[in-house]
């Protein structure tokens, strides 16, 4: 039985869960780290004083881990798992002041190495690396300005931002690029000036204006988009009830009907058949 298995046992028991839990991180800390899968009947004196000297932990941290390594042991060997334990608590100490000691001797003799700086390469400087550095920005390019009819220079400004500031001038770069008017100029580097050749869309005429969609009305918006001949029908032989026979009649000679007119006598139950 490994001592992280025989430390879970023994922790479960009732009477060992509070010891358990108050002492669980030192055992953790000096025994489990590195020793959970040892064997139980490894725990020598001799093995645990190897123990405690290797550890770095405080003095109360191994005294903690020793207390519960004696009760474990006590658990193994009353159950039949290992011998009992044949050290005492106070192999922590002793090993904890002999580590102690040891590691301050050997600080104190060891000298300290000197520290050696062996320059680089790169931190060797030249003549070149003397000279003034020159700057690292952008270098301001000229630009030519060109007539939009002659395409000859008119002028050659010394940087695209001199251009654009007096002559209120912006976006000389895409106009370069795209090879279109910009304030009403063309503009390229001088070296491209001669034989310079404009983009065909840039003289454009102004665009139509698009035929707007006329908006339809509050009282369309409700209405079908489509209507069945039906639909038609009703809403004109509506409309024309509104009428009399004289007003249409009227209504048509007045609009040059040439065709013949007949009147029609509508004869109703409970009135006379002449028009009063």
């Amino acid at each position: 039985m490994t001592l992280k298995q025989a430390f879970t046992m023994w922790a479960f028991s009732p009477k060992n869960t509070v010891l358990a839990a108050r002492s669980r991180d030192a055992v953790q800390r000096v025994l489990m780290k590195k020793w959970n899968d040892i064997e139980l009947e490894q725990f020598t004196e001799s093995f645990c004083r190897r123990i405690f000297y290797q550890s770095t932990e405080p003095l109360e941290m191994k005294v903690k881990a020793a207390s519960i390594l004696v009760h474990i042991l006590q658990w193994g060997a009353d159950n039949g798992h290992c011998n009992p334990p044949t050290f005492t608590l106070s192999i922590a100490s002793e090993e904890h002041k002999r580590a102690v000691e040891d590691r301050s001797q050997n600080t104190n003799d060891t000298p300290k190495k000197k520290r050696i700086i062996v320059p680089l390469l790169t931190d060797i400087k030249t003549e070149e690396d003397m000279e003034p550095k020159k700057t690292r920005g952008k270098q301001p390019k000229p630009v030519a300005q060109l007539d939009a009819k002659t395409l000859q220079v008119i002028k050659v400004w010394p940087s695209r931002s001199e251009a654009e500031r007096e002559l209120g001038a912006c976006n000389l770069d895409r106009a370069i690029i795209r090879k279109r008017l910009a304030a009403g100029f063309f503009w390229c580097s001088p070296e491209d000036a001669e034989g310079f050749a404009p983009n065909p869309k840039s003289n454009l005429s102004p665009k139509a204006e698009p035929r707007l969609k006329p908006k339809p009305s509050p009282a369309m918006k409700n209405e079908p988009t489509t209507v069945d001949d039906n639909a038609i029908r009703n809403a004109a032989r509506k409309a024309l009830e509104v009428f009399s026979d004289d007003e249409l009649l009227d209504e048509l000679d007045h609009r040059g009907w040439q065709g013949e007119l007949h009147r029609v006598q509508i004869v109703s139950i409970g009135k006379s058949n002449s028009k009063e």
